[in-house]
């Protein structure tokens, strides 16, 4: 019952009661309640302490001692300031709560549901409908509930109001209020009763049912008082939370059925207690007396023995009132009517020990005489029958009467019960009279249902249903190699073979695929003729499977006498035409992995393919359409489902079915030659699909359709046959888009072996797989291997061709492509160029695939990083845009590209905010043409997403990439290149707000698949590496940055050479860490060679060089070489300002270094100036609260002060500090600095109090931080 804090009471019950059933067990360690009780039920404090026994499985002890201190820091904390009306603290419950689950050895945010010990619930009222709500740790079925987490189920029973705040539960994105069941159920009792019918079903026998209560709380008193309508919610509140009455009712209902019903609660002591934890020594002392007591001892004697004993008194039905003692009939014992098990029947000791096992003596259940039930279920002709004749026939003693029913029917099922009610004389001739007898019996009985495999005939509707409250199921599958050749050898009577032939039984039992019946079915023909040998029997088979699958069996295992073809022929017959529909396509497809939505593919791509060579896929699929002619997933399903209910078909791995390989041959082989032909053409225009997938971007689907019908092809033409070689070069192609550029890569080698070696290396064909296995190559980064085969793909084409023919110029442009994969920009540029000019002369300046070449050359010019090429890739790009929307219209695919390569170009030349307008736009058109989840509209978010990570809207950013990588790891795999890439930008993101662990746990996978994807020199692997360098050093982890950075220079300089761009850009990384190592010699010596170069390679206004220019001028600031610091960083701020204009970042941020620079030399007034024209810009850009414009604010702020405009610098730090504090809060970083630097400036005016002040929030703020941190440590 609920008590509050009196629900200690109840648990010394219960350690009274589990310390003499150790005794009388003569054991040395204390039982635990979950091990003897069923169902353990609690509304409030007692559902905390029915969850500690039954979903945490804790021992009466350690429940005692954590409930006692649960009690102490709960009710301790009273709330004092609080303007709410409920007295204690729900925060502080929580965290008691997670330290009970954190002792008992559980995570904190474990779910309710779960069978590793008893059944438990706790009552909750929802506060919309005050009816009980039963929050379950086990499955019903009916009715379900929430499965939340158990702190949250904890709250939901204890919410009393006034006590407790109501708590909010939400599931499925719905959420409800509850609030604590003590109004009405503070006695939970006839819920434990609903639930274990609900569970078990009224036959079930009960031995005892325990309620424990938490002291009588003393009588329901009224007064009369000036204050009635107070008194009277009291005395409403009295009544409701009344727990003895109910108990009380209980006790005169089972008057006439003594030895089942115990209520146990101190009656004396408790009743002025009222959640006060200095009682809690009172509480023991009066439950202890309680129990000493002579009639409430012999209680709990009387309870422990017949927990000990497990002898049921009566069913639950009749302790519900629904079945009357009277009706009980005294035990029958009758004989076995059981066949023996044939004497062929070999192995299958793991399904028997398993039986053995289920059905022990010693099986805890058994003790408490729960009634089990076993499901053996599997294809015709494993041999579930035999299995359970040999159990029976092993552990027959075990059983006082063993029956087998004949389950085909209703009809066999109703007889069989008429029969044994005659037998034993029931006067109740129904299932539901003899199954109330046979519960009431007092020795084990064992019933089986044989051929229960009409899904017609529910056992679960039936009355049976009461056996399968705790169920278990098996399998049965093929038997082991080992197995199956010693029953081969039984029923054949072969001995004494030579090699070959026992090799060829070794390969018959293979090619039977273990399967019992056809086992016995192979081996009955070879005893019959003798003069025929396994080999060429098996010779024989392979040539005809249906003749011999359909042989009349002569050796039987047991009275079966049907072949393996005839068994299944009669589940067949049983078929609804749905079943069949399917099943006819599925004989023609490949046995494993097919898609369950292939055929709803098939239909919804019907509307658009409805030539004549669609009819008969459309005839087919009309069994699986509605009314209104659109496809019903329900007549799907019921049509799988009937296949799957007489084990034809079985669903495996993710929604794709798997059908034996003998089904699978039956299924064919048993159609007429008309249906054959049907369903052969019905699958190639399913096969068709896999192409029409790809095109409209569905690859997941498009790829595990076209790996079907390579497998079919392969299964029906092998591997070497050209309808073959076409579905695996389809396949790679897929499988290359799908970002699988190994698998890809090794089908595509396949391709073009065949393809050279058929029709010579010149052949068109050959040509285009050459050029396919190039874009694998190129994109797994084997660029060199690539490149020899583009360049003789674009010789052969020019030979065949000539310069000007379309193939010519696509593999001209593919090499392009990977010229500029592989940085040879110069050679990629000047291709490309050739390309465009090409296509301009042979189809005209506005031809769809002259503007693709355009957009090509922007592209490149865009990442040659060569001066002024940015701004031709940004005019190329809006004139792409322009012929795109004018030919195609503004929501057309290629057209939103070219929006969306523009948005690049903006941003590249520091035009943010119209990139990000652009990134909207795109992201929105993609969202309405393609779906959420289309790779386009991915993409665009993920370039949405980078945008708003470069203007400081981290958060936003953040959540963004969080939801591409969501997406692409649910659409691709985590090995796929798009969403290594989604985690890498996810990373840099995290790397910016400062979340460093999360940003290494990120990199460091990116680093491993990267690494197992391309190897270890790949540039996106270096490129991994260089990241994970950068987050060790922005984390302050220099030597490891330092190391790693080391490495990504070495093996930049061994792929690529010194003179690389990215070999000089990884040069520039390691100075930058020797720079923060200390090491500023060194880092500026690195940093001059690094600016030398690029000098030499790009010119001094080059970008690159320009960057090389900046950093080697942070360097030597850093090293007080100041003059020569200014006149480089004046010279960077010159070129970055006609490059990119005023408001460019990189502009901005030169300013703010000069200016520290300025400031550093004494030239306060050129520092002022500039740091005020970068507030200027950061202020129009991000606006004036911005987390930028407050930097530079307060770094003004303090160039003000050094030039002594105390009042100004002042006013500008104090609004600093307002800012930081409402984003950051008191206790950042960023906030302690700032009130550091405001105090001083508050000294240099005089106001030393209020710097004082401010020096002790400081000093607050930062104890706060730390002990933040050492929690968190």
């Amino acid at each position: 019952d609920d008590g509050g804090i009196r629900g200690l009471s109840g648990l010394y019950i219960l350690q009274e009661i589990m310390f003499r059933l150790m005794h009388l067990e003569n054991t040395q360690i204390m039982p635990k309640p979950c091990d003897y009780f069923d169902i353990i039920g609690g509304v409030g404090t007692g559902g905390v302490i029915a969850l500690m026994l039954g979903r945490l499985g804790m021992t009466i002890d350690q429940a005692i001692k954590e409930y006692a201190s649960f009690s102490k820091n709960v009710y301790s904390n009273v709330k004092t300031w609080s303007t709410s009306q409920e007295k204690f603290k729900a925060s502080i419950f929580v965290s008691e709560m997670e330290k009970i689950l954190i002792s008992a050895g559980f995570p904190i945010d474990i779910s309710m549901q779960d069978h590793t010990f008893c059944r438990s619930f706790v009552v909750a009222l929802p506060s919309a409908h005050m009816t009980p709500r039963i929050f379950r740790t086990y499955q019903v079925r009916a009715n379900p509930g929430y499965n939340c987490t158990v702190v949250e189920a904890a709250r939901a029973t204890t919410a009393t109001p006034e006590l407790f705040k109501p708590v909010v539960i939400t599931a499925q994105g719905v959420s409800e209020t509850f609030v604590g069941a003590r109004l009405g159920y503070s006695n939970p009792t006839s819920v434990v009763l609903d639930e274990a019918k609900l569970v078990f079903g009224l036959s079930q026998e009960v031995i005892c049912l325990v309620s424990i209560g938490a002291g009588h709380p003393g009588p329901v008193l009224w007064n009369p008082t000036k204050h009635f309508n107070k008194r009277l919610v009291n005395l409403l509140f009295q009544i409701s939370t009344n727990y003895e009455a109910p108990a009380e009712e209980l006790v005169k209902r089972y008057l006439h059925l003594p030895g089942v019903f115990y209520r146990l609660s101190v009656e004396q002591g408790l009743q002025g207690i009222v959640d006060d934890y200095n009682q809690l020594g009172v509480i023991k002392a009066h439950s202890l007396d309680y129990l000493k007591k002579a009639e409430v001892s012999q209680k709990v004697d009387d309870l422990v023995h017949a927990l000990h004993d497990c002898s049921p008194k009566v069913t639950l039905g009749v302790l519900m009132g629904h079945v009357s003692p009277e009706q009980i009939s005294p035990g029958v014992s009758l004989l076995p009517i059981v066949p023996a098990p044939s004497s062929l029947f070999t192995g299958r000791k793991d399904i028997l020990n398993l039986l053995k096992k289920y059905f022990s003596d010693d099986e805890p259940s058994l003790k408490t005489r729960t009634q089990k039930c076993f499901v053996l279920h599997g294809l015709g002709g494993t041999g579930k029958t035999q299995i359970a004749l040999q159990f029976v026939h092993k552990f027959r003693s075990r059983f006082s009467s063993t029956y087998m029913i004949d389950a085909s029917s209703k009809t066999t099922i109703e007889q069989f019960f008429k029969l044994l009610a005659q037998d034993a004389n029931l006067t109740d001739a129904t299932s539901t009279g003899v199954l109330t007898w046979l519960c009431y019996q007092q020795e084990e009985w064992l019933m089986i249902f044989d051929n229960a495999n009409d899904p017609d005939v529910n056992l679960q509707e039936n009355e049976a249903s009461k056996f399968y409250a705790h169920g278990n199921c098996y399998k049965t599958a093929e038997m082991s190699e080992k197995d199956s050749l010693k029953i081969f050898y039984k029923a054949s009577l072969r001995k004494n073979e030579l090699e070959s032939e026992h090799n060829a039984a070794i390969e018959l039992v293979h090619e039977l695929n273990y399967l019992a019946l056809a086992i016995v079915q192979a081996a009955g023909y070879l005893f019959y003729n003798k003069y025929i040998q396994i080999s060429e029997y098996l010779e024989n088979y392979r040539k005809d499977k249906p003749r011999y699958l359909a042989e009349i069996i002569r050796q039987k295992m047991d009275h079966y006498n049907l072949s393996v073809f005839a068994t299944w022929d009669l589940s067949y017959q049983k078929l609804n035409e749905r079943a069949k529909q399917i099943l006819m396509i599925c004989g023609v497809l490949h046995n494993s992995k097919i898609p369950v939505s292939i055929l709803k593919k098939a239909y919804e791509s019907l509307s658009s393919n409805l030539g004549l060579e669609m009819n008969e896929l459309q005839n087919l699929l009309q069994s699986l359409v509605g009314k209104d002619q659109i496809w019903d997933e329900k007549l799907m399903e019921e049509g799988v489902k009937m296949l799957r209910s007489y084990s034809l078909v079985e669903i495996s791995g993710k929604e794709t079915l798997y059908i034996h390989p003998l089904v699978h041959e039956w299924a064919y082989k048993s159609l007429s030659k008309d249906e054959q032909t049907r369903a052969q053409k019905c699958a190639q225009q399913i096969f068709c699909l896999a192409i029409t997938l790809y095109l409209i971007g569905q690859l997941k689907e498009a790829r595990e359709l076209m790996q079907h019908v390579f497998e079919v092809r392969t299964k029906a033409f092998g591997i070497n046959h050209l309808d073959t070689i076409k579905a695996a070069g389809d396949l790679a192609v897929i499988l290359y888009s799908s970002g699988k550029i190994e698998e890809s890569k090794e089908l595509e080698e396949q391709v073009l072996k065949f393809r050279t070696e058929t029709f010579g290396s010149n052949h068109p064909d050959t040509i285009l797989a050459m050029g396919n296995l190039a874009s694998s190559l190129s994109a797994s980064g084997q660029f060199e291997e690539a490149e020899k085969l583009q360049q003789q793909v674009l010789k052969a084409r020019i030979e065949a061709f000539g310069t000007n023919h379309p193939d010519t110029i696509q593999a001209m442009n593919n090499l392009a492509v990977t010229f500029h994969s592989s940085r040879q920009l110069e050679q990629a540029q000047e291709l490309m160029q050739q390309v465009l000019e090409a296509r301009k002369e042979a189809f005209g300046s506005g031809h769809p695939d002259t503007i693709e070449a355009m957009a090509n050359l922007a592209a490149v010019l865009a990442g040659s990083g060569q001066l002024g090429q940015d701004e031709q890739a940004k005019e190329l790009r809006q004139q792409v845009l322009k012929l795109r929307t004018e030919a195609f219209g503004s929501r057309h695919p290629l057209t939103i590209e070219a929006m969306a390569s523009l948005a690049v170009s903006l941003k590249t030349s520091g035009h943010l905010e119209e990139g990000k307008k652009l990134e909207q736009q795109v992201l929105e058109a993609r969202t309405e043409i393609f779906g959420s989840s289309h790779p386009d509209t991915i993409q665009a978010m993920a370039y949405l997403a980078m945008t708003l990570h470069a203007i400081g809207q981290l958060e936003e950013a953040k959540k963004l990439k969080q939801h591409v990588l969501n997406i692409r790891t649910e659409a691709f795999g985590i090995n796929h290149p798009d969403t290594i890439q989604a985690k890498a930008t996810l990373a840099a993101t995290l790397r910016s707000m400062e979340q460093f662990e999360e940003t290494m746990e990120l990199e460091q996978q990116v680093l491993k698949l990267r690494t197992e994807a391309f190897g270890s020199t790949h540039p996106l692997t270096i490129k991994a590496k260089a990241d994970l360098a950068v987050t060790f050093h922005s984390s302050g982890q220099l030597e490891e940055a330092k190391e790693l950075k080391e490495q990504v220079l070495e093996v930049t300089k061994k792929t690529f050479g010194s003179g690389h761009p990215d070999t000089i850009e990884a040069m520039a990384q390691f100075a930058a860490i020797l720079h923060s190592c200390g090491q500023l010699e060194q880092a500026r010596e690195l940093k001059e060679q690094v600016l030398k170069v690029r000098k030499e390679a790009l010119g001094s206004n080059h970008p690159l060089t320009v960057e090389a220019m900046a950093t080697l001028a942070v360097t030597l600031y850093a090293g007080k070489q100041l003059e020569q610091a200014k006149e480089l960083m004046q010279y960077a701020l010159k070129v970055r300002r006609e490059m990119y204009g005023s408001s460019h970042p990189e502009t901005i941020t030169t300013m703010s270094v000069l200016a520290a620079i300025f400031s550093s030399c004494g030239q306060l007034e050129q520092a002022r100036e500039l740091q005020e024209q970068v507030l200027k810009i950061k202020k129009e850009a991000f606006g004036s609260d911005h987390p930028f414009t407050i930097q530079a604010m307060a770094t003004l702020a303090i160039t003000l002060h050094s030039s002594r405009q105390f009042e100004q610098a002042k006013e500008l730090m104090q609004y600093v500090l307002k800012v930081r504090t409402e984003i950051f809060g008191s206790s950042h970083p960023d906030t302690i600095l700032t009130m550091t630097v405001f105090a001083g400036f508050l000294d240099s005016t005089g106001q030393t109090e209020e710097a004082m002040e401010l020096r002790q929030q400081v000093q607050k703020a930062k104890m706060e931080m730390q002990s933040r941190a050492e929690h968190k440590a």
